[in-house]
């Protein structure tokens, strides 16, 4: 499969058969640049983007649940009716992410999304469930937004 940016340029091709199986697990490291990559309407439950530049990513209507996106650029990516049950963005920058129609609460195990330490400024949100999502002290969040009003638990001490 090739990943393709905005503009219809290859950046990455991943195995076909990998993406096939269920299973699908690609691990990008942070030497890989996907800015602008395309994603959307694709199952990518479990892959690893951990410390990935992907700024300006579209992950539209995406199966992500239990990815881990932790210290990942996320700048301006399009999480829009994204499935991100039991996520991982800690310490993720998610500044001006659109994330209206998300799913951030909880998985078949009661685990929700972990933002502890994300950068969520400048974030859009319009029917995101955000009920259980984890954040910290840390967290950034965008000016008067009340994270208790979204049903978001605060973990202290992290």
């Amino acid at each position: 499969m090739k990943i393709l940016d905005r503009n219809a340029n290859v950046i990455h091709e991943i195995d076909k058969d990998e993406l096939s199986r269920h299973t699908f697990n690609e691990n990008f490291s942070s030497v890989l640049s996907l800015k602008n990559a395309v994603f959307d309407n694709l199952s990518l439950e479990g892959c690893f983007f951990t410390d990935t530049y992907l700024a300006g990513a579209s992950f539209k209507n995406c199966d992500l649940y239990w990815s881990c996106f932790y210290e990942t650029n996320l700048e301006n990516t399009d999480f829009s009716g994204a499935d991100l049950c039991a996520c991982d963005f800690k310490n993720a920058n998610l500044s001006g992410a659109n994330l209206s129609n998300a799913n951030f609460s909880f998985d078949n195990l009661g685990r929700a999304a972990q933002l502890q330490g994300a950068n969520l400024s400048r974030i859009i949100i319009c029917n995101t469930n955000l009920l259980g999502a984890v954040y910290s002290a840390t967290t950034i969040f965008p000016h008067n937004f009340i994270p208790e009003e979204h049903g978001m638990v605060l973990i202290r001490g992290e």
